[in-house]
């Protein structure tokens, strides 16, 4: 009986043990963490693996390429700006070989004041990845950082721009940490690191130093901006060079005279390209020629393409701020253009008041039904516009030129999401759904496109 008792018993704790294990197993994972220190001297707690998160430029996603080669954008949920505003070629290759990125929402455009938190919020990262001294926020936007990390978004910061020489190889190093790519990185760095060696030892036997000027963007600025001790000017005295902006430059970069270099006489002379079709003055190519187009009625158009290629400048001639250098453009009803400016509202009044400046036969019932909307409820339509972020104010900017009794009959957006977060996008979506005239958009959001009924598109370049 005695033994049939304790058989009885390791039965049942057997059994206990088995359960508890079960049970165990059913339980989530508790998640990992990972502390790092950024570009900026900021520790960072990410719990990992990250499967969720944003850039601040598109002109980083060639880093996830080295880093994960055969999944490059898995996880990347949003960027502030394309990577065809730097490098529409490479663009075209991702999107052919990998179309998932034609999806990728925008948060911004192409300056931090861009930069739509609420969109970023919308869109759950649980990281966001952001230079130094790029075109978004930098690490002393304390503001946008604290709101990101009381919504749960850890923010680290990268340097491929202010101080490449020291910064290229650390910066690397975090994001495969950050992004599990910590293998080709370390392999990309040995690669780095042995080219530099190379450099060295070539340079070894040399004493003569040719003086060098480093100018950034020539013929898009006065002149004449050098880069110094930032940027690409380090990389002139690790080549074997001496900078001459260096000795007399206050900071990275900085404007010399042209008596000052005609004094100097640099043995070389190295210019950055950079610019777009727009920026080029008389006696350059022109953006686009031999081209015939035609609106008839309420269609609805969407620009499409590379940065740079006219868009922009398409719109304008669309609009008459622009005229051509050759051939006509006829306008025969009038139009309103809304673009990043949303030059329309003025900025000294509220949203309420410029409703009613530009619709003064609506009744104060009426303005607030209208604004509301577009999500500008009770005491929201009494903000002043100076105040609104770029996504409010685009919102402002429609809800003023649509909501009077005769809306223009042709309505010309540039970038109009770029800003704006999922609800806002809908929102818009739903107006220039009610909206009869007809559309002429510059846009690179797939899905808000098909939203609005676009009925053909023109590819720039043309």
């Amino acid at each position: 009986m005695r033994v049939a008792v304790a058989g009885l018993l390791k039965l049942r704790l057997l059994a206990l043990l088995v359960a508890a294990l079960a049970a165990a197993g059913n339980q989530p994972a508790a998640a990992a963490t990972l502390t790092v220190t950024d570009l900026a001297g900021r520790e960072v707690v990410l719990e990992t693996p990250v499967e969720r998160f944003v850039l601040s430029e598109g002109r980083y996603i060639p880093l996830l390429a080295l880093l994960r080669p055969e999944k490059p954008v898995d996880g990347l949920v949003g960027m502030m700006s394309p990577l065809n505003w730097t490098e529409p070629a490479v663009e075209a290759q991702l999107f052919e070989r990998f179309p998932q990125a034609r999806k990728i929402p925008l948060f911004g455009h192409r300056s931090p004041d861009s930069v739509s938190v609420e969109k970023i919020i919308q869109l759950a990262p649980q990281v966001a990845i952001f230079g130094l001294s790029d075109h978004g926020p930098g690490a002393k936007a304390a503001e946008l950082i604290d709101q990101l990390a009381a919504a749960g978004i850890a923010v680290v910061f990268i340097d491929f721009r202010l101080d490449p020489l020291e910064n290229t190889l650390p910066s690397l190093d975090l994001l495969g940490k950050v992004l599990g790519g910590e293998a080709r990185a370390a392999a990309y760095a040995a690669f780095y690191q042995g080219r530099l060696e190379e450099i060295d030892r070539r340079l070894a036997g040399v004493s003569e130093q040719p003086t060098v000027f480093l100018q950034a963007h020539p013929g898009r600025f006065d002149c004449c901006w050098g880069m110094a001790d930032g940027m690409l000017g380090p990389f002139i005295g690790r080549a074997g060079g001496r900078n001459i902006a260096d000795a007399v430059a206050p900071g990275p970069t900085a404007q010399h005279t042209a008596e000052f270099l005609l004094a100097e006489n640099p043995d070389v002379w190295i210019g950055t390209a950079s610019g777009t079709a727009e920026e080029y003055r008389e006696g350059a190519a022109p953006v686009f020629t031999d081209i015939s187009f035609a609106m008839t009625g309420p269609e609805r158009v969407a620009l499409t393409g590379a940065n740079g290629a006219g868009k922009t400048t398409f719109l304008r001639l669309a609009s008459g701020d622009l005229e051509p250098t050759a051939g006509t453009v006829r306008r025969p009803v009038g139009g309103v253009v809304l673009d990043q400016s949303v030059a329309v509202l003025d900025p000294s009044l509220t949203i309420l008041d410029n409703f009613r400046r530009l619709n003064p036969e609506a009744t104060a019932n009426q303005a607030h039904a209208m604004l509301a909307r577009f999500l500008f409820r009770n005491v929201d339509a009494l903000k002043p516009v100076a105040a609104l972020s770029g996504g409010e104010m685009l919102r402002a900017g429609l809800a003023c030129v649509l909501g009077g009794n005769e809306p223009p009959q042709l309505l010309m957006l540039d970038e109009p999401t770029n800003h704006l977060d999922l609800d806002s996008v809908a929102a818009i979506e739903d107006a220039l759904n009610g909206y009869d005239g007809a559309l002429l958009v510059v846009s690179h959001d797939e899905d808000f496109l098909a939203a609005i009924g676009t009925t053909r598109r023109l590819v720039f370049p043309l």
